[in-house]
């Protein structure tokens, strides 16, 4: 009777044994699979984001509402009140380079930042502290080759000609 206890005793062990190493391999695989996932996600995410950052997709801002408000490429042409441009605009859900038309009027505002010169903080603004970064300038202050912001009021996805509210040239140096 002993022996028969004894192999009970053995098999109810080795029972509890494959219950534990069960239980712990199921714990490791799904810690597992949830790290793979928060990474896969994680990364899918920083990568969605960098389609769509501030600039959003096709180089242009958009709004809480997925409008685009502003286009940003470099100057290739300069016709009168024309700015004639290259940037990324949507075209059936691609990211098509085009020549975008920026329509410019005496209410356009025009200004220059020195993106070599470090960021003001806001309340040395408020302070009196000059803003040496940025300038006012005018449409003939801007050039072929340049690299400008041109910002509209209105929704302006996928237009390649749209009138700017505001174009801002970022420059590096003087």
């Amino acid at each position: 009777m002993s022996i028969n206890k004894s192999r009970q005793l053995n098999n109810s062990n080795n029972q509890e044994s494959n219950v534990i190493a069960t239980v712990i391999i199921t714990i490791c695989a799904v810690i597992i699979a949830m790290a793979i996932g928060y990474h896969w996600g994680y990364y899918r995410g920083i990568q969605k984001s960098q389609e769509n950052d501030v600039i959003g997709p096709n180089n242009a801002l958009t709004d809480e509402f997925g409008n685009i408000t502003l286009y940003q490429g470099p100057v290739i042409s300069i016709n009168g009140n024309q700015l004639f441009i290259t940037a990324k605009v949507d075209e059936n859900g691609e990211k098509v380079e085009k020549t975008v038309t920026v329509n410019t009027t005496n209410d356009t505002m025009y200004r220059r930042i020195n993106m070599s010169v470090p960021p003001i903080d806001p309340t040395e603004l408020e302070n009196g502290v000059e803003n040496s970064r940025e300038e006012t300038i005018e449409l003939k202050d801007v050039q072929i080759g340049d690299n400008i912001i041109a910002e509209a009021s209105e929704n302006i996805y996928g237009k390649t000609s749209f009138q700017a509210d505001q174009v801002t040239v970022l420059s590096i140096g003087n």
